[in-house]
């Protein structure tokens, strides 16, 4: 019987058609073997990584709503202080919540606090050397947060206040000069006063000699927060 031709014999397995590969070189099923193996495996690591992503957003949204002391709809906590005074001029700051003044008895600035969230955590309250200091924080991302007061004044003490969210003036006799980020109320008052606010202004029933200014377009730029220039006094304002 002849031989079968030469090429026919190299394509035995085992033959010669095998070990004429170079080196590095691999058989096409051998290549697409590895590179659906290749593929598989890229695919687990991203299966993986969607998996972790997951797990960390719900071990955020777990810890927002338990374990790092953010409330979404806190409740306020409230509390009230007196502080014996007897001076004839009073500042007032507060760093963080809207405060409302009004007239009080001789002899003692009274204070209402309510906070909630974050800002009940460590607020601060202090009357040292004539000046009323009202602090709370809320530095934070998710929750519900802030503040305001109700502080209650000795007839005839001059007041100086600087507040930041947001000031009522209630029924003062005494003379005010105040500055606030936010928007100033006043209704009742006899006094002479002195207002700046980067929102806006309201006064019912101002004394001759009310000065005031409000932006129209953006904030104020008095080089002094408390002395408004001359033109802007009048027997009345309004935002």
């Amino acid at each position: 019987m002849p031989r079968p031709p030469e090429h026919d014999r190299r394509g035995t397995a085992g033959g010669p058609w095998r070990a004429s590969l170079k080196p590095g070189r691999m058989a096409d099923g051998e290549s697409a073997g590895r590179s659906m193996a290749g593929a598989g495996r890229s695919a687990t690591i991203g299966a993986m990584r969607q998996m972790a992503v997951f797990a960390a957003c719900a071990a955020l949204l777990a810890a927002v709503s338990t374990g790092c002391g953010v409330d979404l709809a806190a409740e306020e906590v409230h509390a009230a202080q007196s502080f014996p005074f007897t001076g004839t001029d009073l500042k007032i700051n507060a760093s963080l919540g809207g405060v409302r003044v009004l007239q009080g008895t001789g002899g003692a600035v009274q204070v209402e606090r309510w906070v909630r969230g974050k800002a009940a955590d460590a607020p601060a309250w202090s009357l040292r050397d004539g000046t009323l200091r009202l602090s709370a924080d809320c530095n934070l991302v998710f929750g519900d947060c802030g503040a305001r007061y109700h502080v209650r004044v000795p007839p005839g003490v001059r007041l100086s206040i600087d507040v930041v969210d947001g000031l009522i003036l209630n029924g003062l006799t005494q003379d005010v000069a105040a500055r606030s980020r936010e928007r100033i109320e006043v209704t009742g008052a006899s006094g002479r006063l002195r207002l700046r606010s980067d929102g806006s202004i309201t006064a019912e029933g101002s004394p001759p000699g009310t000065c005031a200014a409000a932006p129209r377009t953006g904030p104020s730029t008095w080089p002094s927060p408390l002395r408004p220039p001359p033109s802007t006094c009048a027997r009345a304002t309004a935002g």
